[in-house]
């Protein structure tokens, strides 16, 4: 037998996951004995955390007493006004999610990207003196928004977002069955030289060091478009951990780049284009490999120059690429959201965020990592190209994708 083909004595392979989310579902997936693995379990984080069987054989691992544990946290920083509604619709939804859909199962990402959502709805509500029946109403429909596109419920199967709707109706939210044809509220679009505003959104606008990245597309506004718009500038311009990535999905044809090209022409952002296919691979969306006067050179991807110059790198068609390739771009947003540090009304990212990872290493050896990153581990250094790939806080990445599924 060849050497190079044996296995090397020092091989060892480590596997890592989640815990079934309920008793049945081990044999239909990894947990078996007849794998042949050690299995190892890792706890919580606090000494008194442990799993927890209830009498139908579903059990609490250390992500749904994460949940538990921070939630009087996460709901202390928004007014008493949501409270009672809101609280209990995280409860019911996670427990769906618990014991019949894991589509549905709350996890601290989800509680992030929550408390991100709900910070400009929670600074409307604080400004109003008299809460009355319709602020309530228009609240709980934003509310109702914020929770569909959380878990993706127009993606999702009839029956698994008919019992969606109905645990969050059982918490006290009420729907009007409106016409998908009716059109929504006008918002009057205000644009000056240095702020950009819609309806009560105010953006301060970006200042761009090369105008002609700016996109400058043709765009016809509408009020369903106007509304999708503010929607976007609000969630990409907040600096926080689950607002520098953003996935935009939806039927092909239905202007998911016009739109993304126009927020971007109001918020003045510098836009760099890849367009994902069958044949991208993980090494083309990085870098591209050169050969000049017989030497090997490596150039940047519009993807890593974004990142380096502090634009927005648009990833288009990602429905089309490899699985390999799409996983690399959530370990890109990953490694941005570790890198941002919560405020004063935020969750303690020091529990949850600890084993985030701080760097990705490419085919050329370069290792990329934040600007913070880089700064605690070489202090007062300014970062060799050669060898590193420095992301610039301003960076955002938005992902356009086909809705899954058969269009309708």
């Amino acid at each position: 037998m060849d050497p190079q083909s044996r296995i090397h004595p020092n091989f060892r392979v480590i596997a890592i996951g989640l815990n079934p989310s309920f008793a049945e579902d081990s044999q239909a997936r990894y947990i078996s004995s007849s794998t042949g693995f050690s299995y190892h379990v890792i706890q919580p984080s606090s000494q008194s955390a442990a799993p927890i069987h209830d009498s139908k054989g579903s059990w609490s691992g250390s992500t749904v007493y994460d949940i538990s544990a921070v939630l009087p946290s996460f709901v202390s920083s928004f007014p008493e006004k949501l409270l009672p509604n809101l609280t209990q619709a995280i409860v019911a939804i996670n427990q769906l999610g618990l014991k019949e859909y894991p589509e549905l199962r709350f996890s601290i990402r989800h509680l992030f990207k929550l408390q991100t959502a709900l910070k400009g709805l929670s600074r409307d509500a604080l400004d109003r003196r008299e809460y009355s029946v319709e602020a309530r109403a228009n609240d709980n429909e934003e509310i109702l928004k914020i929770f569909e596109n959380l878990f993706l419920v127009k993606f999702l199967p009839s029956n698994i977002s008919s019992r969606f709707y109905s645990a969050l109706e059982s918490c006290g939210y009420t729907f009007q069955n409106q016409s998908s044809s009716a059109p929504p509220k006008q918002l009057k679009l205000e644009v000056t030289q240095n702020q950009v505003k819609i309806g009560d959104l105010e953006v301060t606008r970006r200042i761009a060091l090369n105008p002609e990245k700016v996109p400058n597309p043709l765009f016809y506004e509408n009020p369903y478009q106007i509304a999708i718009l503010k929607n976007l500038l609000q969630f990409i311009s907040l600096d926080s951990a689950d607002s520098r990535s953003l996935l935009v999905i939806g039927n092909q044809g239905v202007g998911k780049n016009k739109i993304t090209d126009r927020m971007l022409s109001l918020w003045n952002a510098e836009r760099e284009y890849t367009q994902l296919n069958r044949d991208t691979t993980l090494q083309s969306l990085l870098v591209t490999v050169l050969i000049e006067n017989n030497k090997i050179k490596y150039i940047d991807s519009p993807l890593v120059v974004a990142m380096k110059t502090g634009r927005i790198a648009i990833i288009d068609e990602a429905d089309k690429a490899d699985n390999s390739v799409v996983s690399i771009l959530k370990s890109i947003a990953d490694l941005m959201g570790s890198s941002s540090k919560p405020t004063s009304h935020d969750i303690s990212y020091s529990e949850f965020h600890h084993n985030s990872a701080s760097e990705l290493v490419l085919s050329d050896n370069r290792r990329m990592l934040t600007e913070e990153a880089y700064q605690s581990m070489y202090p007062g250094t300014l970062p060799d190209d050669d060898k590193f790939i420095v992301i610039h806080k301003d960076f955002r990445m938005i992902v356009l994708a086909n809705r899954p599924g058969k269009c309708i």
